[in-house]
């Protein structure tokens, strides 16, 4: 074999790079003792840089710990290849769906974008808390809270890996961002106003997606032209809000609903855990797994949703028949209301708080609300609610009591 024209020695017990023409790609070189030869491996880079830290990844990546070497520095990009790669392959852990590969992608080259320039060169364990905060905060920024927090569990389990297999020492730990209230997950019963039945009838009339006419026509090769309205793509909410009405139902656990969790027989919904589409999913607490009763206004609403299902998976879904998108649905919620001219700011989560305020308010048990409701403060829902009605509930109690006087008798 002839000489390299170029070699370059990597750290001790590790061998050298080298190559035989002048742009021509590294091969890696190592002494092999239980062989007792030198092993020769392709790294197909070009550019040193990468081929040595594809170099540092193979080696700290073997399985015996001779291989393993501190102090070795392993970019950030390194072991997030070496990461997808093991998930892909299913070594050392569950494969995982294309589409969470890709979305394990995804999240990887935002993390690049929010590094910027020095993302080429950061150190697996220059990945720090404050990073990881900052990350999740301006991708919350750019989507929803829930695929902020999606890309942040990516990173941290890349890091997680990073330090099970000895490459740091600690991995990082940043807190989730909280759900935006006015997307439903939050409990906060005193903080978001309550419609009355007359407004929710004014909302629920102008949820329906109605088609304006742009004046243009489309090139579809016919004389005319094919007329393009707009809103023509938009999804219609009026089944979801009514269904939220009807149920007390979060946002968040109405829009993960499969049809294996709504029962139309016994007229029941299980709020429960489970794999949705193959992503496991929760509800927000332990006393939020439920079971809801369907009632009769909400029945042929199901029933009609069940036969128009696409896919037969998601219970609320959009016209292509993907799960919801739960920003989308808080937009238009806030552009009903501010085209309906309402002074008090609606979001999606007061129509969890009108179920709570119409079941009180008509004296359905109060333990029994607290089971349906899924809420775990028994004193703030009294407070809130039930005190509501309390001055007509407390005549109406009085006025059934027979005290035994005769009225007194008319003032001449």
């Amino acid at each position: 074999m002839a000489a390299p024209c170029e070699t370059f020695k990597l750290p001790r017990g590790m061998g050298r790079l080298c190559r035989y023409t002048v742009n021509g790609p590294w091969s890696w070189q190592r002494w092999d003792a239980h062989s007792n030869k030198w092993v020769i491996t392709p790294t197909g880079k070009q550019n040193r840089s990468q081929a040595e830290q594809l170099v540092y990844q193979q080696a700290a990546s073997q399985a015996h710990e001779s291989c393993r070497l501190e102090g070795v520095p392993l970019l950030f990009q390194t072991v997030a290849d070496e990461y997808v790669e093991a998930r892909t392959l299913g070594h050392a852990c569950k494969r995982l769906r294309p589409r969470s590969l890709l979305k394990l992608s995804g999240a990887i080259r935002r993390f690049g974008e929010f590094v910027g320039k020095g993302y080429e060169s950061l150190l697996i364990d220059q990945v720090d808390t404050t990073t990881l905060t900052r990350f999740v905060e301006s991708e919350s920024k750019r989507v929803t809270v829930d695929s902020a927090n999606t890309h942040l569990n990516f990173i941290s389990q890349i890091l997680d890996y990073a330090a099970q297999r000895k490459f740091i020492a600690k991995a990082p730990q940043a807190t989730p961002l909280i759900q935006n209230q006015d997307l439903d997950d939050d409990d906060a019963i005193a903080g978001w106003p309550c419609p009355t039945a007359e407004e929710l009838k004014q909302i629920l009339g102008a949820t329906a997606v109605t088609l304006a006419p742009t004046g243009k026509r489309a090139n579809n090769g016919s004389e005319t032209g094919r007329a393009i309205y707009r809103g023509i793509n938009q999804n219609d909410y009026t089944d979801l809000y009514t269904t939220l009405s009807l149920t007390g139902l979060r946002f968040g656990e109405a829009r993960n609903l499969t049809w294996g969790d709504v029962d139309l027989e016994n007229k029941v919904i299980q709020v429960r855990p489970g794999r949705k589409n193959g992503i496991y999913w929760q509800p927000k607490t332990k006393s939020s797994i439920r079971r809801v009763p369907i009632v009769p206004q909400l029945e042929p609403i199901l029933h009609r949703l069940r036969e128009m299902s696409r896919k037969k998976l998601w219970v609320f879904e959009t016209r292509r028949g993907t799960q919801l998108n739960p920003s989308n649905a808080s937009k238009r919620f806030r552009e009903i209301c501010d085209g309906l001219g309402f002074k008090k700011h609606f979001v999606v989560h007061s129509l969890r708080k009108y179920w709570a305020s119409t079941v009180a308010s008509q004296g359905m048990d109060a333990m029994m609300m607290i089971k349906v409701f899924g809420h775990t403060d028994f004193k703030l829902i009294m407070s809130t609610y039930y005190s509501q009605n309390d001055d007509a509930r407390m005549v109406a109690e009085a006025s059934r009591i027979d005290f035994g006087l005769s009225p007194p008798p008319t003032a001449a």
